[in-house]
């Protein structure tokens, strides 16, 4: 059940009252404007009636959070009785839960229980990074913040007492298939999920980042093995580990990204999928005439996602290497009416539509170590129909190339999911030029790759 923390002033009726709201944000604060207790000079001041009304409105459905809610719970029912409000009625709705007991049972043997007191026994601090301070307390803003704070450390401290439910399912990558459990880190979840459709809603496509934030083994990587398993047939999902050479962060990146590239999505891989659905894309775009070949081409690639293999004919045939001849002649008419042709960009699509357009391992093979920048034998070159590399090439400037070409493919599919995890070995001292180098590699991809939610892992600081 969502939740909201309560704290109200006054005795016997309510004097104030404030509402925080279960990220920590004061959402409501108001005052009695005077009719019982004089607050005429204070702002947000209401009538008694008017402020009960207000409160009941905005909790309700929501179990209420507060230090010693006896007391509360006290000052509710004097206030609604004396203004005609039947709190027989209200009290059935309203599901209260108190920090003070909760405290009991997560720590006994305390000397009090007070919020001044737990709150100092357990460091806690308000937004701004301060401690407890008595000469503030008991105004139901400043007490309503810091019971936030202590539910919180509460629910921490009994979420370690429970057992892990992901201890027997580490997930290394997202593309494992372990148990879930949706109702953990469901709000998390939730998040993830909005945070693409913006940037899918978004004219502009622009990237975006999500910081997630765990103690090892807390089940980061399962929410994105959830992920994964929720968007992987529309989003193309790239898992990158931590690199080990501050000198090929982004070749490293981009490596990792051709390795995610090749899982399965059902009978195709994602490569495949991007490749098929930019071509199904540009076909259907207004400003576009529909030609025969354009049908013929869809209709095959329709059966090809219906385990007919050969769908768009066998490997070598004339008919095949005509229709994907056609599919990059069209790709390419696209991104040279949308885009610069770059030192590298033609050439990789290009490679991508030729690794799609093979069926045999051995041609995949050759068509993967090509896109990832590595010279072939003259033979193997001849092969797949591909230039060859020069030795000059930059990796690292081809790289960010390749992977501004894929978010920008992605802006006719879904916005990519780039997840960066295990990077907590990054904070040790003698890693210090990787993490350097890594934040400005990251730095660059968000600069020139669109459309894409880039999920960075980080273990709690000590």
């Amino acid at each position: 059940m969502d939740f909201v923390i309560l704290d109200t002033e006054g005795k016997p009726y309510l004097t104030e009252l404030a509402i925080v709201d279960s990220q920590g944000v004061v959402i409501y604060e108001g005052f009695c404007d005077g009719s019982y207790h004089g607050f005429q000079n204070v702002l947000n001041t209401k009538s008694l009636k008017t402020l009960l009304t207000e409160f009941l409105t905005i909790v309700e459905d929501k179990k209420i959070i507060c230090h010693y809610a006896e007391h509360d719970i006290e000052i509710l029912k004097h206030s609604c009785q004396q203004v005609g409000l039947s709190w027989q009625n209200l009290q059935h709705k309203l599901k209260f839960d108190c920090t003070w007991i909760l405290a009991k049972d997560c720590f006994p043997n305390l000397e009090s229980y007070s919020l001044e007191y737990l709150c100092k026994y357990l460091n806690l601090k308000d937004h701004h990074h301060l401690y407890f301070n008595p000469d503030m307390a008991h105004s139901a803003r400043y007490d309503a913040i810091f019971t936030y704070h202590l539910y919180q450390r509460i629910m921490l401290e009994n979420l370690k007492k429970q057992p892990n439910p992901f201890s027997s399912s580490r997930v290394d990558t997202p593309f494992q298939n372990h148990p879930d459990y949706p109702d953990t880190y469901h709000q998390q979840f939730q998040i993830l999920q909005t945070a693409l459709n913006n940037i899918k809603l978004d004219p502009n496509h622009q990237s975006k980042g999500v910081v997630v934030i765990g103690e090892p083994g807390t089940g980061k990587t399962h929410l994105m093995m959830r992920l994964t398993h929720e968007r992987l047939t529309s989003n193309r999902l790239l898992f990158i580990r931590q690199p080990n050479n501050s000198q090929s962060i982004l070749y490293h990146i981009y490596s990792r990204i051709l390795e995610s590239l090749v899982e399965k999505v059902g009978n195709l891989n994602q490569l495949d999928s991007l490749m098929i659905n930019t071509f199904r894309k540009i076909v259907s775009l207004s400003d576009r005439e529909v030609k025969q070949k354009d049908i013929d081409i869809l209709k095959a690639l329709y059966d090809l996602e219906d385990h007919d293999i050969n769908a768009l004919g066998k490997d070598n045939t004339q008919r095949k290497r005509e229709y994907w001849q056609y599919i990059e002649k069209t790709i390419n008419e696209w991104w040279m009416n949308n885009y610069a042709a770059g030192s590298f960009a033609l050439s990789i699509i290009k490679g991508m539509v030729k690794y799609c357009s093979y069926t045999d391992y051995n041609y995949r093979n050759i068509s993967t170590r090509w896109l990832a920048g590595n010279m072939l034998t003259d033979e193997e070159a001849e092969k797949v129909d591909l230039p060859n590399w020069g030795e000059e090439i930059s990796k690292e400037a081809f790289s960010l190339e390749a992977i501004s070409v894929l978010g920008k493919l992605s802006t006719l599919d879904e916005p990519l999911i780039i997840i960066f995890d295990q990077l907590e070995g990054l904070g040790l001292p003698h890693n210090q030029d990787i993490l350097w180098n890594f934040g400005e590699a990251i730095k660059e991809i968000f600069t020139h790759v669109p459309n894409s939610l880039g999920l960075t892992h980080c273990t709690n600081s000590p």
